[in-house]
């Protein structure tokens, strides 16, 4: 699931266009609309979905969930308080590289 994968709809209303990123070594960036990087988290794969984990300080780690279509050309992440979708697409290369 390595790459760049841009938000291509969201059922919150988000601002569609944002960016993240899975490295083959564990890690992930995320990139505001200005092509900022967010930080580097980890992430790991269990029966098919990503976790990306972030510890919240002084309270604990949250996960944020994505799980792929079958064909892995796009991931769902379902949001626990709005129980809405976003879903983001596998495209090649990345807009922000250029600029960081």
């Amino acid at each position: 699931m390595s790459g760049f994968w841009h938000l291509t709809a969201d059922e919150d209303n988000s601002p569609l266009g944002g960016v993240m990123e899975f490295r083959a070594d564990g890690t992930y960036i995320g990139y505001d609309r200005a092509c900022k990087p967010l930080g580097e988290l980890g992430y790991h794969v269990h029966r098919g979905n990503i976790y990306v984990t972030s510890e919240i300080p002084g309270k604990g780690p949250i996960a944020v969930v994505f799980h792929p279509n079958p064909d892995r050309s796009k991931l769902t992440f379902t949001s626990s308080r709005t129980r809405n979708n976003a879903i983001y697409e596998r495209v090649p290369g990345n807009k922000c590289i250029a600029r960081n």
